[in-house]
C-alpha cells in the first residue's frame, strides 16, 4: 500500500518541533509525514517527491510550493480569514484536532476521486463486544480498560453502539462532528466511500493509545439496523482498517447486533457480585445461536466503582483490580499477542 505524502510548511521551529513529535506517537497514522521550517528545503524535496498535501503556514511564502502539491491546505492565526483560495485550519488549537481536519478536508475535497489508499492484504483484527442489557454496571469502563490493555501491544478501536450514548469526560473536548461518530460512518459507508480508515481518523477522539468513535445522534440509527447494514460496516472495518483490535460497546439486541455476536471473538459480560444472572439475556436466541453464544461468552466479574462515570485514567483503572481481572482472561490463551505471534 502506497501511503500518501503529507509536507507541513511551517517557520516557527518551537511549533514544528511539537507537531513532529505528536505525529511520531500516532500509531498507524496515514500520512508520511515531512516537517520543513525552510521554503528552499521543501521546494528541493518537492522536486524529487510527489505530495499529496501540503499543510502550510499563512504567515510564509507558500505559493510557489502550492503550485506543485497536490492539494494546500493553510495554517492561519486567526480564528476568522477572508478567502485566500484555499481550505484553512486554526492553528492555535491540539494537534489531533488540526490533523482531523486534515482528514475532514482531504476527504471533502476527493470524494469523487480514485483513492491510492487500497485494501489491506493479510490482515484480520479481533473484534470484541462488551455487552450488557444493564445500565451502571461497569460496560464501558470494561470496554475502555480492556482497550487500555490491549493497546499496549496492539492498535484498538473502541465502537460505542449505545442506543442511548452518555457523554462522558474523555469527550469534553471533542468537535460537535465528533460526538455522533458512529451514524457519521452508516451515513458514510451509505454512499460507498472506500477510504473507510481516513474517515474514521476524522471522527475519533484519542483515550491514551486507544482510537474512540462516538455513539449515534438518534437511536433509530441502531434500532433500524438491517443484518446487511452489519455485515456492510464489518466488512469495511476489516477491509479498509488497519487496527488489530476492535471493541463494541453495546447495550441492546437487534438482528444487526446478533450478526455482531455470531462475527465476534468473544461477548464479554461484565457483572457485580450482586447480579449474578448476567447472560439469561441470550435465551431468546434460537438454539444454534445459544450455543454459539455459550462458546463465545465471558462473564467478568468486576468490582464496584464508586464513580462509574468518571473514568478519568482508563491506564489506571488498566493496571488495578479492573485490569487483574480482564487480563485473566485476555492476557493468557485469548489474546491478540498470541495472534501477533502467529503472523
Amino acid at each position: 500500500m502506497e501511503k500518501r505524502i503529507l509536507a507541513i510548511l511551517e517557520p516557527e521551529e518551537e511549533y514544528a518541533t511539537l507537531f513532529l513529535n505528536f505525529i511520531k506517537e500516532k500509531k498507524d497514522f496515514l500520512f508520511e509525514t515531512r516537517i520543513f521550517t525552510k521554503l528552499d528545503v521543501l521546494l528541493s524535496y518537492i522536486k524529487e517527491n510527489r505530495v499529496d498535501v501540503l499543510l502550510a503556514a499563512k504567515t510564509c511564502d507558500y505559493k510557489e510550493a502550492a503550485r506543485n502539491a497536490s492539494f494546500t491546505i493553510l495554517l492561519t492565526e486567526e480564528q476568522y480569514v477572508a478567502e485566500v483560495g484555499h481550505p484553512v485550519i486554526y492553528k492555535f488549537q491540539s494537534a489531533q484536532h488540526i490533523l482531523q481536519e486534515v482528514f475532514d478536508i482531504y476527504l471533502a475535497h476527493h470524494g469523487d476521486s480514485e483513492l491510492r489508499y487500497l485494501p489491506k492484504e493479510r490482515h484480520y483484527n479481533k473484534k470484541y463486544v462488551v455487552f450488557s442489557p444493564y445500565g451502571g454496571i461497569g460496560k464501558t469502563t470494561t470496554a475502555i480498560t480492556l482497550g487500555a490493555i490491549l493497546s499496549e501491544n496492539s492498535s484498538v478501536l473502541v465502537i460505542n453502539l449505545e442506543m442511548f450514548p452518555k457523554v462522558y469526560s474523555w469527550q469534553k473536548n471533542m468537535r460537535e462532528e465528533q460526538l455522533h461518530g458512529i451514524s457519521d460512518l452508516f451515513y458514510y459507508l451509505g454512499q460507498s466511500h472506500c477510504d473507510l480508515e481516513m474517515k474514521i481518523k476524522s471522527m475519533v477522539t484519542s483515550i491514551g493509545h486507544i482510537d474512540y468513535l462516538s455513539g449515534v445522534s438518534n437511536l433509530w440509527d441502531l434500532q433500524d439496523m438491517k443484518e446487511e447494514d452489519m455485515y456492510q460496516l464489518l466488512h469495511g472495518l476489516e477491509t479498509y482498517t488497519s487496527y488489530d483490535v476492535i471493541i463494541f460497546d453495546v447495550s441492546f439486541l437487534s438482528k444487526g447486533i446478533s450478526v455482531l455476536f455470531e462475527e465476534c471473538t468473544n461477548v464479554i459480560v461484565p457483572t457485580l457480585q450482586d447480579n449474578q444472572n448476567s447472560t439469561q439475556w441470550y435465551k431468546s436466541f434460537s438454539k444454534r445461536e445459544q450455543k454459539l453464544l455459550e462458546e463465545k461468552v465471558k462473564t467478568i466479574l468486576l468490582p464496584r466503582m464508586e464513580y462509574m462515570d468518571e473514568l478519568s485514567d482508563i491506564y489506571y483503572l488498566a493496571q488495578g483490580a479492573y485490569g487483574e481481572e480482564l487480563r485473566k482472561v485476555f492476557c493468557k490463551e485469548n489474546t491478540v499477542y498470541e495472534m501477533r505471534a502467529k503472523e
